[in-house]
């Protein structure tokens, strides 16, 4: 495999990754809302290292897209 190749398995396995944390990142969003402010701490603890985990794959995908 070249390198062309390699980098585009890699966006294509940071794309599955991209929607899959979107996909949990809309349900916890969704539990928050469903307690309000009495949400519990692990549910918005979870929400900020989804949302951290998301921001890092879209960045190493910024980076290989170029």
């Amino acid at each position: 495999m070249g390198a062309l190749e390699d980098t585009q398995a890699q966006l294509t396995e940071l794309y599955k990754l991209r929607e899959a944390h979107r996909q949990r990142l809309g349900v916890l969003q969704v539990r928050a809302a469903q307690f309000g402010i009495e949400a519990p701490p692990h549910i918005t603890t979870e929400v900020e290292d989804v949302d951290h985990q998301l921001a890092e794959v879209n960045k190493k995908i910024g980076l290989l897209e170029g």
